[in-house]
């Protein structure tokens, strides 16, 4: 009986901790290069909404356009995350 035990706690240890968007089918993340300070990245989310992530070096956050052309940025240095919060609020 403790094998079940142990495997639950094996799966538990090794499964993600959070949602990515890789995990999201219909988002995509592109590297598109860099410029200058920032990384661009194309991001392209469900129902065809598009929109740029920029990776800010130097303040170590990704910044994006919403819908309404206001930046918005994320104090994570994971694009992921960072193409998550976008999509969400386009």
């Amino acid at each position: 009986m403790k094998y079940p035990l142990i495997l639950a706690i094996a799966l538990i240890a090794v499964l993600p901790a959070g949602a990515s968007a890789k995990d999201n089918v219909g988002i995509k993340v592109e590297n598109i290069g860099r410029d200058g300070d920032e990384r661009m990245y194309r991001l392209e989310c469900p129902k065809g909404r598009l929109t740029t992530l920029a990776y800010r070096f130097k303040e170590g956050k990704f910044c994006y356009y919403t819908v309404k052309g206001e930046s918005r940025c994320r104090s994570t240095d994971n694009v992921d995350e960072a193409a998550l919060a976008a999509c969400n609020e386009l």
